[in-house]
Order: C-alpha cells, then sequence, then structure tokens
C-alpha cells in the first residue's frame, strides 16, 4: 500500500507528526493531493508555532494568496514578530495593493495614526526613510493606487502623525508626499481637501521641499495653485539655491518678478548657494539682487554687511569689496554665527 492510499484523517494526522512547518510544506508539496489536504495544516502551524510570521512576509513581498491563506488559518490581521511594522504598514510601505484590499476586508482599521510601529525606544531612528501610519507610507513610497484605496475605505487623507520620540515631531501625507517629489498624489491630495499651507520639512512650507529636492514640475505645479504659498522672504528660494538647482532658482525669480514686484530678494540664497559651491546659482541670483544697494544702506557693522563682505571676497567682487571698505566696513571681525561653516568656492 502506498501512502496516498491511505485515508485523509491518517495523512493529516502523520504531518501532525512531522518536527516543524518545513518538514510539512516538503510533504506537501510532493503531490497535489498532499497539498490540497495539508495546506491549511501548514499555515495552522505557522499561525501557532511562528507567530502567523508567514503573514508578515506576505504582506512584505506581496504574496495576496499567501496573505489569505494565513488569515484563513487564524492569523490576526494584525500579526507582528520579526518586523518592526504590522502586515498593513509593510504593504503600503512596498505598494501591495491587493495585501492592502484583503488586510482592510479583514477588519483593519487604516484610520488611525499609532501603533504601526514597534521599535525598541534605544532603537528608534527617528532619521528612518519611512515613519508614520498607512496613508503617510503609501504617500511618502508613491503608492497613489493604495493612498486613494485607503481613501475610500475611510482613512483621512490629512491624518496627523506625531513622533513618539521625544522630538513631538509632526508631520502627514501632502508633507511627505512632497519632500519625496511624488506629484500625482500631492494633486489628489489636495483635490480631495488636505491644506496646502501646512510646513514643510525643509522650510516655511511644502513648495521648499519640492525646491529642495529639485522637483520642478511640482514646484511649478505648487506655484501656480498657490501664487503666494509663500512669500518672499522665501526659504525655497535658499533650499533650491543650497542645491544647486538652477531651474528651480529661475522659476522661483521669475515668479517672483511677475507676482511680487519690487522685491528685495534676502541675501540668504547666496550664501546658501555660495557654501555649496554652485557657481551658476550664485552668479544668477547676483543678476537679481541689489547687492550694490545693500552696501549703501544699513548699518555697515550689521551682519548683512560682514555676510556681504564674504562673499565678496570669495567671489572676487572688488567694486563691492571697494564700496564696503569706503562705507568704512571693517576687516577684521568675527563672522556672523549663520556662516561660521562658510567657505571659499575656491576650496577643494
Amino acid at each position: 500500500m502506498s501512502l496516498l492510499d491511505l485515508p485523509s484523517e491518517l495523512i493529516v494526522a502523520i504531518s501532525h507528526l512531522l518536527d516543524d512547518e518545513y518538514c510539512i510544506n516538503s510533504f506537501l508539496q510532493t503531490c497535489k493531493r498532499l497539498f490540497l489536504l495539508l495546506n491549511h495544516s501548514l499555515y495552522e502551524h505557522n499561525v501557532r508555532f511562528s507567530h502567523a510570521c508567514a503573514l508578515e512576509w506576505a504582506a512584505k513581498n506581496g504574496y495576496e494568496a499567501t496573505a489569505r491563506f494565513a488569515l484563513q488559518a487564524g492569523a490576526s490581521p494584525n500579526a507582528r514578530f520579526y518586523e518592526n511594522w504590522l502586515p498593513m504598514a509593510l504593504a503600503c510601505i512596498h505598494g501591495h495593493a491587493d495585501v492592502v484590499k484583503l488586510l482592510l476586508a479583514n477588519g483593519v482599521d487604516p484610520d488611525t495614526s499609532e501603533g504601526w510601529c514597534h521599535l525598541d525606544e534605544l532603537a528608534y531612528e527617528p532619521e528612518g526613510d519611512d515613519d508614520g501610519c498607512p496613508m503617510i507610507l503609501a504617500a511618502g513610497n508613491g503608492h497613489e493606487s493604495i493612498v486613494k484605496l485607503l481613501v475610500s475605505h475611510g482613512a483621512s487623507p490629512d491624518i496627523r502623525f506625531v513622533r513618539a520620540n521625544g522630538s513631538r515631531e509632526e508631520f502627514r501625507a501632502l508633507n511627505v508626499a512632497a519632500e519625496r517629489g511624488h506629484l500625482s498624489i500631492v494633486k489628489y491630495l489636495l483635490q480631495v481637501g488636505c491644506d496646502i499651507n501646512i510646513p514643510g520639512w525643509a522650510g516655511d512650507s511644502i513648495l521648499s521641499d519640492a525646491a529642495k529636492g529639485g522637483y520642478v514640475a511640482l514646484v511649478q505645479f505648487l506655484l501656480q495653485v498657490k501664487p503666494d504659498i509663500e512669500s518672499p522672504p522665501s526659504t525655497a528660494l535658499s533650499c533650491a539655491a543650497a542645491e544647486g538647482h538652477l531651474e528651480i532658482v529661475d522659476i522661483i525669480l521669475n515668479h517672483w518678478a511677475i507676482h511680487t514686484p519690487l522685491i528685495d530678494i534676502p541675501i540668504y540664497p547666496i550664501i546658501a548657494a555660495t557654501r555649496s559651491r554652485h557657481k551658476a546659482v550664485v552668479m544668477r541670483l547676483q543678476r537679481s539682487m541689489n547687492l550694490e544697494g545693500l552696501v549703501s544702506s544699513g548699518d555697515i557693522d550689521d551682519n548683512i554687511h560682514k555676510h556681504l563682505f564674504l562673499l565678496s571676497a570669495s567671489w572676487g567682487w572688488e567694486h563691492l569689496i571697494q564700496k564696503l571698505l569706503d562705507r568704512g566696513c571693517p576687516i577684521r571681525f568675527e563672522p556672523p554665527q549663520s556662516i561660521c561653516q562658510f567657505r571659499s568656492h575656491q576650496k577643494k
């Protein structure tokens, strides 16, 4: 008599005597009958003795069938042991919409901001690439279909997440999507009612985040939707200048020329570009700034004139150096705190 001639109940009883799920898995893969007979037992074993890790693996790697088998075998939809994230969060991070849909159907509530990640406080890394709740995780990783799926199941697109590591740093899906340059998600979130005026990571608004990241199309879109999203003096211009994004510097300057006549551009963007040695950006800003007007106005001993003296020396602007000296600018002074890290563009 062969093994397959045995009654099903006896084969199942034999499978229960195997040491672990790896042995059960090898056993059931020998033929279709054993697979159909023992597959459920395999997942029950995983739930009882391996903390339902099959569900974690399926959520992370996008295997909807595996996730479904685990849930049918009694796994909690919030099972977690080997991963830091709950299954829903893993599926949102990695962009597995089918798994997200399955977990939603099994009762996972996406509209809560806490409890998705379990990290020891000492191991918490606030600068990690991913943080937050499902909506924020999906938006930050560019998974628009999942963002829409979550909204359709009652998740707030404007949900706030506050880091619990002591910083109390707060963020939302919109500023995370803007910081990572996901234009289509930014458009969708604004369409469903998110507030464009929320603070950004890098500066006063999400425009600063887009400028810092070099996302030209996103910068253009934000300025089109809300021309006064940042009024000068603007951190967005400084962010673009510091990163050497000449095209974005051009876009912001041209936008201001139309929407904010007679603007006096602050000196900080040109300092940022000089620190990073972006000569083309410095030259573009110089053409747009009234540096000679700065020389002749205000207290010659203030920080603006000290900044300007250092800039002029760094770039060889002899005419400005002469004008500053003629006004009595001191040649010996403690560098302003804001440029203590100042380095000449000529240094390697």
